[in-house]
Formats: structure tokens, sequence, C-alpha cells
């Protein structure tokens, strides 16, 4: 033991969790022995077994590829999809600017008619009829 730089008793067997070298050792000891042991086990599992594992396991690989691709598609489709109704939308803009427009080339031709008609009754008032 000794003295750190707080003046408090330090014990050089121990890590800062507070384990000793000996449990350290013991602890990696008892990994060896829980490696090796897990290593016999999956030994004594029959070949077949495990192609059948892998067999599984590449065809849900494979479905999920399928299903990944599926979901692709259908997202380009939904892009698509939104693309068309971005441009019909502006296709309508257009539409109504061009009725707004023609709106008012109608409602300007109204308004000249109408002073036509003033200027023609002025006009009009201009003349006298006599009864023979």
């Amino acid at each position: 033991m000794y003295i750190n730089e707080k003046d408090t008793v330090v014990n050089p067997l121990l890590n800062p969790q507070g384990e000793t070298v000996y449990e350290l050792i013991g602890g990696s000891v008892n990994s060896g022995q829980a490696a090796t042991h897990s290593l016999a086990v999956i030994a004594l599992v029959p070949m077949h077994q495990i192609n059948d594992l892998q067999n599984s396991n590449a065809g849900a690989v494979e479905e999920q590829s399928a299903t990944t691709k599926e979901m692709s598609r259908n997202v380009t489709e939904a892009a698509v999809g939104s693309n068309e109704i971005a441009q019909n939308i502006a296709e309508v803009a257009q539409a109504a600017s061009e009725t707004s427009n023609s709106a008012h080339i109608v409602l300007k031709s109204a308004q000249q008619l109408g002073q036509l008609s003033v200027n023609l009754q002025s006009l009009i008032h201009r003349f006298k009829f006599t009864e023979e």
C-alpha cells in the first residue's frame, strides 16, 4: 500500500472499480472457460441445422430485399405522381390567369360598347322627326 497525492491510502492490487488483480484474473479464466464451453456446444450442432439456419436467413434476406425494392418502386411512383400534380396545378394557374385576362378584355369591350351606345343615343336625339 502507498499514499497518493490526495493523502489517501491506495491498494496497488485494486483497480478503480474496486476489483483485485486476483478477481480480474479469475474473471478472465472464467471467460475463457465459458468461451471454450460455447465453442464445444456449437460444435455439437449438426451441420444440417446450420445449413437450415443459413438457408432460412438467406430467404429472409431475399424477402427483405424484394420488399425494399417494392418500397423503392412505390416511392418513385409517388414522386412521379407528385410531379404530375404539380404540373397540373401550374397548368390550372396558367389557365386561371388567361381567363382573368380574357375577363378584363371582355369588361373593357363592354365598357367601350356602353360608351358607344351613349354616343349613338346622343346623335339620334339631334335628329328631329316631323310628321307630314
